[in-house]
């Protein structure tokens, strides 16, 4: 093993950071999904809301990727507040995770949750 070189930081600090718990993980999660919903704005959450309905009366299974090439508009502010939408759609009943998880085209191949429908209508 050679000498540390003092220009390079520590690998392993000495006094590891207390572990994150997961209350506080869902906790700043929830915090940054109301701020981004709130800084969307009411009318675009209206708007979202009932986008996202009527792809799930069209659609049986579909990622959040599906959405926006599907036409749904962009926030003005931030993309990721459609993450508050698919929480209160799946809240509302609308959606419900199929468990399965596709690789997003706009978040550099990222895994996304595939959502199934709940008000699906197949066409006659």
């Amino acid at each position: 093993m050679t000498d540390h070189d003092d220009r390079q930081p520590e690998l392993f600090p000495e006094e590891p950071k207390p572990p994150r718990s997961w209350e506080r993980a869902r906790a700043e999660r929830d915090d940054a999904l109301e701020r981004v919903e709130l800084h969307a704005g009411e009318d675009w959450n209206e708007y979202a809301d009932g986008f996202l309905d009527a792809a799930a009366e069209r659609w049986g299974a579909f990622t959040t990727d599906d959405l926006w090439d599907g036409g749904l508009v962009q926030p003005p502010n931030d993309p990721r507040a459609l993450g508050a939408v698919m929480r209160r759609a799946r809240a509302r009943g609308v959606i419900v995770a199929t468990g399965e998880y596709r690789q997003s085209v706009r978040r550099h191949l990222a895994p996304i949750p595939v959502w199934r429908s709940r008000i699906y209508r197949e066409e006659p």
